[in-house]
């Protein structure tokens, strides 16, 4: 517990078997009351590894990171659970940072991690000039619409919320994939939330990566990115490049 209430680390995961144990023993501090791991229909040891190591496994039918992380967090909330963490299944986030975003969480709803403006860049993290650049962009983007200047990076996932914002913006997440990310800060601004971001520890993962597996990749994230903070002009402008990469 952290000032007597409960914290939940949810963790979305496909195929993580590499990884998943040493994320779940590493994000089990003290402070931290459950941790719930959402299997998105693995194919290897991933659930198994979980559940050895100490999570709460829940399966998620639907594939996709958004499907997962909304899953999670349901379960978090239906589970009590006061402050929610999210971070990924394959080693990059550091446990030894909750208490710091929890800390942070003083007097706000929502704290989110910046790998962009980091001290705690580790070798071989997936963080090169492309996708900072890419990050600190759509972030500064973010930011001038929203109302939330000092953002540098729209796509670190290491983040906490508290449970009454949470259940205001839960309804309203529908982005799959990286994209969600961003849109959580958008609904959290949008609802008059208290936000703040920090720097975290970013490490190289441990396993095969999901979603910034190449440079074009990267760019058609980006572009989600973007749709979803513009909103509906975004969908009308931004609709039609993503048809031409599909």
């Amino acid at each position: 517990m952290f000032e007597g209430k409960r914290v939940c680390v949810v963790i979305p995961a496909y195929n993580e078997a590499d990884a998943i144990g040493e994320t779940v023993k590493d994000f089990l501090i003290p402070v931290v009351d459950e941790l719930i791991v959402i299997d998105n229909n693995s194919t290897d040891d991933t659930a198994r590894i979980a559940r050895k190591a100490g999570a709460k496994v829940v399966h998620e039918p639907i594939q996709g990171y958004g499907a997962a992380i909304r899953r999670g967090l349901r379960e978090a909330l239906e589970r009590r659970n006061h402050f929610i963490v999210i971070t990924e299944a394959d080693a990059s986030f550091r446990g030894e940072d909750v208490e710091k975003l929890l800390e942070n969480c003083r007097g706000r709803h929502f704290v989110v991690g910046t790998r962009t403006a980091t001290p705690y860049l580790g070798e071989g993290a997936n963080m090169g000039l492309f996708l900072v650049v890419g990050n600190m962009a759509v972030a500064k983007l973010l930011g001038l619409i929203h109302g939330y200047p000092p953002l540098t990076d729209v796509g670190c996932t290491l983040r906490v919320i508290r449970r009454p914002m949470l259940k205001a913006v839960l309804p309203e997440l529908e982005a799959d994939g990286a994209a969600l990310s961003p849109e959580m800060i958008v609904r959290v601004l949008r609802h008059g939330g208290r936000m703040k971001e920090i720097p975290v520890h970013y490490l190289a993962r441990v396993g095969t990566a999901k979603i910034t597996t190449s440079r074009r990749k990267a760019f058609i994230n980006g572009l989600k990115m973007i749709q979803v903070i513009l909103g509906t002009p975004g969908k009308i402008l931004i609709s039609p490049f993503l048809r031409l990469f599909k």
